[in-house]
């Protein structure tokens, strides 16, 4: 139950960041018209789960381990993408 209740935080505060992330790509007067759209609709459909102690059973995930493999290419393309837009790759 306690590792449900971190994973549920640990959802929530991705959402946070990459809803801070491109809530700042919109507002830069450099971001081009329509780029973040579909981030954002992503973003705003991810329903997660609530963390809360108060209701220990009020979530369960139901964890789809064939998908695991897809998550993590996909997780590191997102940090590769997010170095490369922030400046943050190493060169030499």
């Amino acid at each position: 139950m306690f590792q449900q209740i971190l994973i549920a935080a640990a959802i929530k505060a991705i959402m946070a960041a990459l809803c801070q992330i491109y809530g700042f790509c919109l507002d830069h007067e450099d971001c081009p018209d329509g780029v973040c759209d579909d981030a954002i609709n992503a973003i705003e459909s991810f329903e997660a789960p609530e963390p809360t102690v108060a209701k220990p059973m009020a979530f369960d995930f139901d964890i789809q381990w064939d998908k695991l493999q897809p998550l993590v290419a996909a997780t590191v393309e997102l940090i590769n993408a997010l170095k490369a837009f922030l400046g943050l790759n190493k060169v030499g």
